[in-house]
């Protein structure tokens, strides 16, 4: 498939790495391309969950949030920022949180307890706003369909 996944990847080093099996998109972006549903789940060829970890899922709310990621501007290190979060009725998480090319794709967690309640998605520097798609019941059962 073409596709690899490096857990922990920091400048070159990693923990686990393991190949793409399928990816699967919501077929309302795939029909559309709404930012809302700008996520893609990847069945890796091995269980990772054992060494790596698996954080949960949870429907989004407002709250404060941290979106981890890989900017394009700083490198090969994986940064961390954090903020409140704004879900609206589109189905989008709103955020002032700094991002930047390249950490689309990035969960966005809860800051308390480290649950993902979306995935960024997109930035723009002229409004001063980022945001992502927001976790739903919906999404969830896509996410957790085999």
């Amino acid at each position: 498939m073409g596709v690899s996944v490096f857990t922990g990847y920091n400048n070159g080093n990693y923990d686990e790495v393991s190949s793409a099996t399928s990816i699967k998109l919501p077929a309302e972006y795939i029909n559309t391309l709404a930012n809302q549903y700008d996520f893609g789940v990847i069945d890796l060829a091995d269980d990772l969950s054992s060494r790596v970890g698996v954080l949960d899922l949870e429907v989004a709310t407002n709250r404060n949030v941290k979106i981890g990621g890989y900017p394009a501007d700083l490198g090969q290190r994986q940064y961390i920022m954090s903020g409140p979060a704004t879900l609206e009725s589109n189905g989008r998480l709103h955020y002032t949180i700094d991002t930047f090319g390249g950490q689309s794709g990035a969960p966005i967690l809860d800051n308390v307890n480290n649950r993902i309640i979306g995935v960024h998605s997109a930035g723009y520097r002229d409004l001063d706003l980022n945001l992502g798609a927001a976790l739903d019941s919906i999404k969830i059962l896509f996410i957790k369909s085999p």
